[in-house]
């Protein structure tokens, strides 16, 4: 029996490794991976990042370039007009965006991974970069402040010229390891992220608890 040809990409232009600025989590889901729209199984966290903060600009038009060059190439290979996908999705709340922005970091196929012997879990380490055993890894609420290694690369989807449906040029990650430095914990019933208000103080505000500083290091690493 023949093998099926695997269609190759319309540009040549490599993926790379990178860590993100910091962020704050949202609907991540690092324990146990999410079988709604995989069956094999998926890691994933959406992450809202402030896109006036300058390491954020920074990380954006890296992965931007990255877009950018692999679009130029599929456009020139293919000898039509694509679309450039944008690399993350704007913040919306309650019908209104917020100003905010928001990437997605995922690590897909985890029961395909770990039958391939291929990396299976989001690697997790504290604010001082101290390694986090599989076992003790719990799961991160919604608002905790996180930092995300990944391996980032284009993608191309072939349109159908038939329906006037372009084809387009993404840019995706492959999720590798997660620092977590500010943890909020897991509540499972969404209000992960809001304060106690029963206990207020005298001056009439809730207890606040300081945060652990995250490691001093390179901006660009851990």
């Amino acid at each position: 029996m023949a093998k099926s040809k695997v269609k190759s990409k319309p540009f040549t232009v490599a993926g790379f490794n990178t860590v993100s600025p910091k962020g704050k989590a949202l609907w991540c889901k690092i324990v146990e991976p999410d079988r709604e729209y995989n069956d094999s199984g998926v890691y994933q966290t959406d992450m809202i990042l402030d896109p006036n903060d300058p390491t954020v600009v920074k990380y954006i038009a890296k992965l931007e370039a990255l877009r950018d060059e692999a679009h130029a190439q599929a456009e020139k290979k293919l000898d039509t007009s694509i679309d450039a996908l944008e690399v993350f999705k704007k913040e919306v709340r309650d019908g209104e965006e917020t100003g905010m922005i928001i990437i997605r970091f995922k690590l897909p196929n985890i029961d395909k991974r770990k039958a391939k012997g291929d990396q299976f879990v989001v690697k997790v380490i504290d604010e001082s970069r101290r390694p986090v055993a599989t076992e003790d890894v719990t799961e991160i609420g919604n608002g905790s402040t996180i930092r995300c290694k990944a391996y980032h690369y284009a993608y191309h989807m072939a349109g159908n010229e038939a329906r006037g449906i372009p084809g387009c040029v993404g840019v995706t990650t492959i999720w590798d390891m997660c620092q977590v430095i500010d943890l909020v914990e897991y509540s499972g019933d969404g209000t992960d992220g809001f304060d106690d208000e029963s206990q207020d103080d005298d001056d009439g505000f809730a207890n606040e608890t300081d945060k652990p500083n995250e490691a001093e290091g390179n901006k660009d690493d851990f």
